[in-house]
């Protein structure tokens, strides 16, 4: 879904809440300080979603206004305020379309603001009054702006240390794979990793529970790579050299593990009697920190002939 499809979908929704808001026009310029508040409070939130303010909508009915296209700055205007008076930078775009002879602009706070917390760095002030202290967070709840408490603090910093492990396809692929001319068979699921925090996360192992109602086992995950039959040179067993996950991003990879034949056969003997298998992958870093999967439904994808 593009931008323009999102802020359609929003102003169908008719509602205001952690990720969007409707102005019908754009900032007075004696209230500039309403932007910097507006835009730190989405930036603070710690949804991991783009998050939208949307001028020429009517705040009550959500109908379209008539903003003229001419008094929406220039991007550079928002970052320059944004550089004087935020902490760290927080990255926007500024965009807009027609529609029906309507202009409807839109900033967008883009998800990959997470070095949370943006801080207010020095005062607003404006006719001898200060608008916006030096120090102050501010975050977005439902559909209004709030100073951060302690709990929003604690939320803030839980979530710049998240990184999260999915599944991806929930299938045991059983095949031969050629490793620097030398063939193997092996079994593979494939997942995906979502590291929001600020240092990557380096696996040194990787576990996989397999289990159904007639048994269950443990098996340890030899290679991360990506998915693929032939690999021309010898792989790195993710015991000798861990498999780094950058940080504030997001990998979708493929283990390879091998598997005993009393454990193959009893894969095979609960697919042969519709007993339903289950999987965990369970990944540990090289501090000692454990992400892992759901216990989840797999089905068995056997290639080989």
């Amino acid at each position: 879904m593009n931008d323009k499809e999102r802020i359609w979908e929003l102003i169908n929704d008719k509602i205001e809440n952690d990720i969007c808001d409707f102005k019908l026009k754009y900032y007075d310029d004696n209230k500039k300080y309403e932007i910097i508040k507006d835009i730190t409070s989405f930036a603070n939130s710690p949804l991991p979603l783009d998050k939208y303010i949307i001028f020429n909508v009517d705040n009550e009915t959500r109908e379209l206004g008539m903003l003229n296209k001419d008094t929406i700055p220039d991007v550079s205007e928002i970052n320059n305020i944004l550089r004087e008076y935020c902490e760290p930078h927080i990255q926007i775009e500024l965009n807009g379309f027609e529609n029906d002879g309507k202009y409807i602009a839109y900033i967008k706070i883009k998800a990959c603001n997470v070095d949370r917390p943006y801080i207010i760095k020095k005062d607003y002030s404006r006719n001898g009054k200060i608008y916006l202290s030096q120090g102050h967070i501010y975050i977005r709840r439902n559909a209004n702006n709030y100073k951060a408490n302690r709990h929003d603090l604690d939320e803030i910093y839980d979530s710049r240390e998240k990184c999260e492990i999915r599944s991806f396809g929930n299938k045991i692929i059983v095949d031969e794979i050629i490793i620097n001319k030398h063939r193997s068979i092996l079994h593979c699921i494939r997942f995906v990793i979502n590291n929001e925090s600020k240092f990557n996360f380096s696996i040194c192992k990787a576990e996989i529970e397999i289990c159904s109602i007639k048994n269950a086992f443990r098996v340890y995950g030899r290679y991360i790579e990506d998915m693929n039959k032939v690999f021309l040179c010898e792989l790195n067993d993710i015991a000798d050299v861990p498999f780094s996950i950058s940080s504030n991003s997001r990998v979708q990879k493929t283990l390879y593990f091998f598997l005993s034949q009393e454990c193959d056969d009893q894969i095979k003997k609960n697919i042969e009697n519709k007993n339903e298998l289950f999987v965990k992958i369970l990944m540990t870093d090289i501090n000692g920190k454990i992400i892992k999967t759901e216990l989840e439904k797999y089905e068995l994808d056997d290639k080989r002939v």
